[in-house]
């Protein structure tokens, strides 16, 4: 049976973090109410799916993670733009 964890290079690690932190900061400019520790859950986990997947490409990783997100499906990058969002 094979493992659920997976193992990551340490620029791949790198590459998720600065996603994740990037990500999480347009979470709190899309939803600002919003449950942060579910918001992690979620982002952290489309990051961790598309990285599986073969994406490498921050901007990618960071559109793909953000789709999580029903504000960022609904508004889209217009929403980030009007907030200030610092995009990678």
């Amino acid at each position: 049976m094979p493992s659920r964890f997976m193992q990551f290079e340490p620029e791949t690690i790198a590459i998720l973090d600065r996603c994740l932190a990037a990500a999480m900061r347009d979470a709190q400019v899309l939803e600002p109410n919003g449950d942060t520790d579910d918001h992690r859950r979620r982002i952290a986990s489309a990051l961790i799916e598309a990285v599986r997947d073969g994406e490498q490409e921050e901007k990618q990783l960071l559109e793909f993670a953000l789709r999580v997100l029903p504000a960022y499906r609904e508004r889209g990058a217009r929403a980030l733009a009007a907030g200030g969002s610092e995009a990678l």
